[in-house]
């Protein structure tokens, strides 16, 4: 049965992640490296997504996890989870943010190619990294479908004084430090006609 992590870290305000413990490394990718160590302070077994979830509220004191009906939760966060992977892996190891759009993204990488991420407006968040030195690359695709809603926010190392882990945004792709992604991705069921509706918001903080 799977082992699902709860991690803090303090030092800046109070923030939390919560997976698994295979996804350990992408979960501490989430927290600022330049503050304190993030702390293990909690994990449970549970089965399923679901499960886990329910679990978490209740450790938190959080109101009854809710989730929708007739939605494909496992389908949908595999695919959200595998793409936020990726891109952690890949923005956490660049060279630095070069251009911004609240749809689309470029980086340096450290040997100086090309890392894109775009969305197209209404389904495909596609990608490309053109690096030959990193391993599987050069490499790209898509990353996403049946995505209705993205957006990227960027923002400075620093968070503002007295909140928890807000940060400064940046005011150029120079000051970049942090890159805030939210997604929404659909999938209608057609032999029922409901839609299975998938929420993703992380936050990469970038290492140089």
């Amino acid at each position: 049965m799977p082992v699902w992590e709860l991690w803090q870290q303090t030092d800046r305000g109070v923030e939390y992640a919560f997976d698994t413990a295979g996804r350990r490394s992408v979960t501490l990718a989430s927290f600022d490296p330049e503050g304190e160590p993030p702390v293990l302070i909690w994990t449970v077994k549970a089965e399923t997504y679901l499960e886990a979830m329910a679990l978490y509220h209740a450790h938190m004191g959080w109101e009854p996890y809710q989730p929708m009906d007739g939605v494909d939760y496992e389908e949908l966060d595999r695919q959200s989870r595998n793409a936020l992977d990726l891109m952690c892996q890949d923005i956490r190891q660049c060279g630095g943010l070069t251009n911004f759009t609240t749809t689309s993204l470029s980086f340096t990488n450290q040997d100086g190619s090309q890392l894109r991420y775009a969305w197209d407006g209404s389904s495909y968040l596609t990608y490309t990294n053109a690096s030959t030195n990193l391993a599987g690359c050069p490499r790209g695709g898509t990353l996403l479908k049946g995505c209705g809603f993205l957006k990227f926010s960027i923002f400075q190392r620093n968070p503002i004084s007295a909140t928890t882990m807000t940060f400064t945004p940046a005011t150029n792709a120079v000051l970049t430090k942090v890159v805030v992604m939210d997604w929404i991705c659909r999938r209608t069921n057609y032999l029922t006609l409901t839609d299975s509706e998938s929420v993703q918001t992380a936050k990469v903080v970038m290492r140089n």
